[in-house]
């Protein structure tokens, strides 16, 4: 029995060695072969640890059923035993399965088992943090009463020193279940109080995040200058902790903010700010998101001067991540924008690259309108047989995408240019 045991612990140890390296197969293949020595074995413990290696191998590789079929077995093996603490961890894991399926019933059911696990167990931590999960749960699936009462229990899992942090975390999706409920002044009331619950904690990433998701509370329920004073002191807080990407979506949450308070200046401000965090990080698309919400704001506003300015920024950003398709869009905006100015050269280049670009990104339609709006600005330089010929090349390929409303449109402008 004790070699047979020793060989199946070899075997489960290979397989752990090869899922660490991302070997999938081959850990599958060890994991197998150790579950069938342990079973021979008879040894409940090593069996279930091969299920349980099974079955995170079978998710990451997409076989959801072969993925939850190991894990119940499993949890079946650890009842056998008595440890409570696994199979709760195994709950757990039936629960992530479940949400990643989209399967709202087995997540719950999984939620709810975990929660009785550690309560059997008798782990005051694990029965708060499924508390908690299993409350979020139901708060998002509209279960409030549920929620409720789940959350009070929390309170009083989370009641000793030590534990402000996960009091807070109760008290805050408290607030949550008010605002689902249309209470907007208590939930006012309790997102302070988890506010001063997590300062008590004396823990500044958690403070921090707490900051940040009750300003982002505040502003929902209509209280921006609350909002924006929790966010700012959240967005300080993150500079000292170096929390780069943190930062920059907290930027972007105070220029919503700010827009709303009827502050321009300081909401551009904040986006150009969030724009070079995102490119300090490398992340393309987050600065050109920034950049883009800037443009439309100045341009809203009628900040003509720094909507190019962003314009600008954002035509290399997207240049940067070599999406042709978005930098043609970028591109064409920023000719619009020049155009308005008076700057025609600058906008027929803008115009005329757009154009290129989205004939390389095969965008034939935005390559026909670019060339239309080319085709005017030509006009409107003097350069009328240059802009005849443009319109009539994207008048042809309108035809040929079957858009004549679109071809009418060229047609009836190059129709006032031929009679200029």
């Amino acid at each position: 029995m004790a070699v047979e045991t020793g060989k199946a612990a070899q075997l489960l140890h290979a397989a752990f060695t090869h899922e660490a390296a991302d070997n999938t197969v081959e850990a599958a293949e060890a994991a197998t072969a150790a579950l069938a020595a342990f079973t021979d074995a008879g040894d409940g413990t090593g069996s279930a640890a091969c299920h349980h290696l099974l079955g995170m191998l079978a998710a990451k590789t997409g076989d959801a059923s072969s993925a939850d079929q190991h894990l119940e077995a499993a949890i079946s093996l650890r009842q056998q035993t008595g440890d409570a603490e696994g199979i709760a961890s195994l709950h757990q894991q039936r629960f992530a399965l479940a949400l990643q399926l989209g399967d709202v019933e087995r997540a719950r059911a999984a939620s709810e088992a975990s929660l009785d696990a550690w309560r059997s167990a008798g782990d005051r931590d694990g029965e708060a943090q499924a508390t908690h999960q299993l409350a979020q749960f139901c708060l998002q699936s509209g279960d409030l009463e549920r929620a409720q009462e789940l959350l009070e229990r929390g309170m009083v899992l989370s009641d000793r020193a030590g534990e402000q942090r996960a009091r807070g975390a109760m008290v805050m999706m408290l607030a949550h279940v008010d605002v689902a409920r249309g209470d907007r002044d208590r939930a006012l009331r309790r997102a302070d109080e988890g506010v001063a619950l997590a300062r008590q904690a004396k823990n500044r990433q958690a403070l921090v995040e707490a900051l940040h998701q009750v300003g982002s509370l505040k502003a929902t329920l209509g209280d921006l200058e609350g909002a924006r004073a929790l966010l700012e002191e959240s967005l300080d807080g993150r500079e000292l902790l170096r929390d780069l990407e943190g930062r920059a979506a907290t930027l972007q949450e105070l220029a919503a903010i700010e827009q709303a308070m009827g502050d321009t200046d300081g909401a551009l401000g904040r986006l150009g700010y969030a724009a070079r965090t995102w490119k300090e990080l490398g992340n393309g698309g987050g600065e050109a998101t920034a950049l883009h919400a800037a443009c439309t704001l100045a341009e809203e506003a009628e900040k003509v001067d720094k909507a190019i300015v962003f314009g600008r920024k954002l035509v290399s950003a997207c240049a940067v991540m070599g999406d042709r398709e978005a930098e043609g869009a970028a591109r064409f905006a920023q000719g619009t924008r020049l155009a308005a100015r008076g700057d025609l050269e600058a906008a027929a280049a803008m115009y005329k690259r757009a154009a290129q670009l989205h004939g390389d990104a095969g965008v034939f339609h935005n390559q026909a309108v670019s060339q239309g709006m080319l085709g005017q600005v030509l006009a409107a330089q003097g350069r009328k047989q240059e802009a005849l010929a443009l319109l009539d090349e994207a008048t042809q390929r309108l035809h040929a995408l079957d858009q004549p409303d679109a071809a009418a449109t060229l047609v009836g402008i190059r129709a006032e240019i031929a009679a200029s």
